[in-house]
């Protein structure tokens, strides 16, 4: 009788681990994805900076000719 107990709980506590490892591998590749999207938006936003930086330095050399073209 207590062979077959042990055995029961040893059957219970295996279904037990293996949702458990079930519910891990979910949440992990739940998770990778969000890396994998913050890391494509931050490469994004270094993009988006260097239009900007490109945007403010034409509009800098632009300026001085815009004036000269006013005088």
């Amino acid at each position: 009788n207590l062979t077959l107990q042990s055995t029961e709980e040893i059957r219970r506590l295996t279904a037990m681990i293996e949702k458990k490892d079930t519910q891990l591998k979910v949440s992990k590749k739940f998770l990778d994805i969000k890396i994998k999207d913050c890391r494509s938006l931050e490469e994004h936003n270094k993009s988006l900076e260097n239009h900007i930086k490109i945007l403010e330095q034409s509009k800098t050399v632009e300026s001085p000719k815009s004036i000269r073209n006013v005088i």
